[in-house]
């Protein structure tokens, strides 16, 4: 009989454990309205998401879906029909303000999304409007380190040109 109260209470303390970790991670997700529902320029994403962070520590929106707006950098597109050596496929965004972003491409269908990318170049389109993963890296920069942002582009469908 004497486990009886021991195995209960033990039961409610997980329990009640489980339901403080749940609770706080909503109340993070929730407190975690990282990015408005409108296009921001690069800088703009910067601010909203107080990025760079301390190196080593997740930044409070990685993982959030945001909007961003930025002129693509034509000189710096690197796709697998271009550089087949390379395991990655990325642009870069250009903000107003001349700060670059790195935008990889995670989309099951690459080749079309870069298809559009370079479509936009023959039409003189330079500003891109993409919803877009925001994700976190430590980047080591001679000797210190810093915890910065790239966009992953998760579908064609989420990029247009203006």
């Amino acid at each position: 009989m004497r486990s009886f109260p021991y195995t209960c209470c033990l039961w409610m303390v997980l329990v009640g454990s489980m339901a403080i970790i749940s609770l706080e991670i909503t109340s993070a997700q929730a407190a975690c309205v990282c990015f408005p529902k409108r296009y921001l320029s690069v800088q703009q994403l910067y601010d909203f998401g107080k990025f760079p962070g301390e190196c080593g520590k997740p930044l409070a929106c990685e993982g959030e879906i945001a909007l961003v707006k930025g002129m693509v950098d034509y000189d710096n597109v690197f796709e697998h029909s271009r550089y087949p050596q390379l395991p990655y496929e990325k642009f870069f965004l250009v903000g107003d303000e001349g700060r670059k972003l790195e935008v990889f491409a995670l989309s099951p269908d690459n080749a079309t999304l870069f298809g559009k990318l370079f479509a936009a170049r023959r039409e003189g389109k330079r500003w891109a409007f993409l919803k877009a993963t925001v994700r976190g890296i430590d980047q080591h920069i001679m000797g210190a380190c810093r915890r910065d942002i790239r966009l992953e582009l998760l579908s064609p469908e989420h990029l247009d040109f203006r």
